[in-house]
């Protein structure tokens, strides 16, 4: 466990550095095309298209650097699957959602051997399960059948790789799997038809084909130059990892196949249908797991595992951390999924998901569940809670073992919640612990003491503030009006002050606590972009770059309007801009693939376009050899000591 102790409380403290300011000219990049000139200076004298006019002191509003743009592609990376991903592409695929594939962490861009190895056995053991069976045209047990071989490598293909598989590439996989198993010599007895069958899925299920997500897309002469327009089957990869983060259904690939997908009305009728889909659920309290970092990152462990004072916090269980998790993902499903998408709603609401341990933290009496093993939805005290900002989980996961942190919850708010940039801390910060002293008894008393030379305020005017309005809440997200502690073995007690003028946002001024704080960011335009750039992220798995500028005013001019995320998703997956990619044939040639060593599954670098495009290579005999002897060693005993009978027959004879 990673102890955080704390330091923390004073992460940023000391730091230098300027943040971009709203109408900055020196802070903005020049391919935002949501900067606004100084509103005491609304000309912009770098700008030779609108110059100042002395006579007319009120000039025309700067002209829209997005207009005339319909498509502003970027550039696409080959992308790996992530283990979740992975296993519910196999659990669809196979039609087996209790299966439960053994996975290596992905460990970078470039797969390892150790990787490697994780999947041979992974993919043995699905295949040991038989869902691929249900491909098959013709009895499993019967003869061998090279047709019906042929038409499962289409069918079972076209499922796994997320696309049809042309006559070629059939023909390929079944030299090199199917007829490599039936032709092998070392293979004695001869193999049978289903252990040929059971060779080829294997191969299948560990292709690169399925494991990258690579977009070629096609020539299309009414795109910008350099834009590519995605095929169908691309489109409906992005669709399904976006919406059901997972492979994309029969329905789908048809649709794809089609020329449903070539038109944005196509796209929205397959995104409705997905978003009706429990998988959609899944995959939206995936997000918001991860724009709240439950599971930790490099300087922070995850919501379960943040370390807390015992003695402080008795109460604290695992059930505990569980519900508080709980809380988040289903605060946001709801909102999304029962509130009409209502962002509005999922910053304001005093719902509550909570099992008996995490309702009692909130001082809940009506409809508290009876035990930790059940949860419920009840009202939390309007006065104290409102959204999701005023809920434990974020509340404790963002603070130390002992006491709030303002700086941790401030940092967090002005990135993440505004989408606004902060410049790191300097290398030299105090981290050394808040303690308390005769003039300053408080968490919010101590900070400002830290932070108050004019070296720090470039960045703490903007986040102390923010943390400031959440001091109500310690570090389990207990309420409280005052705080407790001892100064020289004395016991004190100081009183909580929540109040705070925020600045540097879209929602300065005086703010009297968290409850007022979440009014605010519920009516804000940078909380509302702040959510379409994580929305954007995680549809193209990528950062944000110069390239999305357009597509994103677009989005969030859209969405600050309706206040709905789920349209907001459909109008993100149906924009031109996400049925094109811009193509990277120009970039330098990328690195040679990995070394022999792993040459018997032919996994290349994941920077390797050859590699997703070229998929099975030669070599897949070896690897299906192997897949056969070890279904035969894993076999069921009757049939082991058929075979061994059957060998000693023919040494006797």
């Amino acid at each position: 466990m990673r102890s955080l102790g704390l330091s923390f409380l004073i992460l940023a403290a000391g730091c230098v550095g300027d943040i971009d300011l709203p109408g900055r000219s020196g802070s903005v990049s020049p391919f935002d095309p949501t900067h606004e000139t100084d509103p005491n200076n609304p000309t912009d004298p770098t700008d030779p298209t609108h110059p100042t006019d002395p006579t007319n002191p009120t000039p025309p509003p700067p002209p829209d650097k997005c207009a005339g743009i319909a498509v502003a592609a970027a550039p696409t990376a080959l992308r790996r699957l992530s283990v979740e991903q992975q296993r519910n592409a196999y659990r669809d695929v196979l039609n087996d959602q209790t299966a439960n594939p053994d996975l290596a962490p992905i460990a970078g861009p470039v797969i390892t051997e150790g990787e490697v190895e994780k999947l041979n056995l992974a993919a043995h053991a699905l295949v040991a399960r038989k869902g691929h069976q249900s491909y098959l045209k013709c009895s499993i047990t019967g003869a061998l059948n090279s047709t019906c071989a042929e038409q499962f490598i289409a069918d079972f293909g076209r499922a796994v790789f997320r696309r049809a598989l042309t006559t070629a590439e059939v023909q390929q996989i079944k030299a090199e799997s199917y007829d490599a198993v039936r032709t092998n010599a070392k293979i004695t007895p001869s193999a049978t038809f289903q252990e040929c069958i059971d060779a080829t899925a294997e191969i299948i299920l560990q292709s690169p084909d399925f494991l990258y997500l690579y977009e070629q897309g096609v020539s299309d002469s009414s795109l910008p130059v350099g834009v590519r327009r995605l095929t169908g089957s691309e489109r409906a990869a992005r669709l399904s990892f976006l919406l059901w983060n997972s492979t994309p259904d029969t329905t789908l690939l048809t649709a794809a196949e089609a020329g449903q997908l070539d038109t944005a009305d196509g796209v929205k009728a397959q995104a409705t249908r997905l978003l009706m889909d429990g998988r959609a659920r899944k995959a939206v309290r995936s997000v918001i797991n991860g724009w709240l970092e439950l599971d930790g990152n490099s300087h922070q462990a995850s919501l379960e595992a943040a370390p807390k004072d015992k003695t402080r916090f008795p109460f604290d269980t695992p059930a505990l951390r569980a519900a508080m998790r709980e809380e988040l993902l289903s605060l946001y499903e709801r909102a999304f999924f029962d509130l009409n998408g209502s962002f509005k709603a999922l910053m304001t609401t005093n719902k509550a998901y909570v099992n008996k341990s995490l309702g009692s933290l909130y001082g809940v009496t009506a409809g508290l569940p009876a035990s930790d093993s059940t949860s419920a939805w009840v009202d939390l005290d309007v006065s104290q809670r409102a959204g999701l900002f005023t809920r434990a989980g974020f509340l404790a996961l963002y603070a130390p073992q002992t006491m709030q942190s303002p700086i941790r919850r401030g940092v967090f708010l002005y990135r993440n919640a505004l989408g606004l940039q902060l410049a790191p801390p300097p290398p030299d910060v105090d981290n050394t612990p808040l303690k308390p002293a005769a003039n300053a008894l408080s968490v919010r008393q101590q900070v400002e003491a830290r932070t108050a030379p004019i070296s720090c305020q470039g960045c703490h005017a903007r986040i102390n503030a923010l943390g400031f309005t959440l001091e109500n809440y310690d570090a389990m997200g207990r309420y409280q009006t005052e705080e407790k502690g001892t100064l020289d073995g004395v016991a004190y007690t100081a009183p909580v002050n929540s109040t705070a003028t925020l600045v540097a946002t879209d929602i300065n001024g005086e703010t009297h606590g968290a409850v007022e704080l979440s009014t605010k960011l519920s009516n804000s335009g940078q909380a509302h972009d702040a959510m379409v750039k994580v929305w954007f992220a995680r549809a193209n798995d990528r950062a944000t770059v110069a390239n999305d500028a357009c597509n994103l005013q677009r989005l969030s001019q859209r969405f600050r309007q309706t206040d709905d995320m789920r349209d907001l998703l459909v109008s993100l997956v149906s924009s031109d801009s996400s049925s094109s990619s811009r193509s990277r044939h120009e970039q330098p040639p990328l690195s040679p693939p990995l070394p022999a060593r792993l040459r018997r599954h032919r996994h290349r670098a994941a920077r390797s376009r050859v590699h997703a495009e070229q998929g099975l290579r030669p070599g897949r005999a070896e690897q299906a050899l192997s897949g056969v002897l070890r279904a035969r060693r894993h076999a069921h005993q009757p049939h082991r000591q058929r075979l061994r009978l059957r060998r000693l027959h023919q040494r006797q004879q």
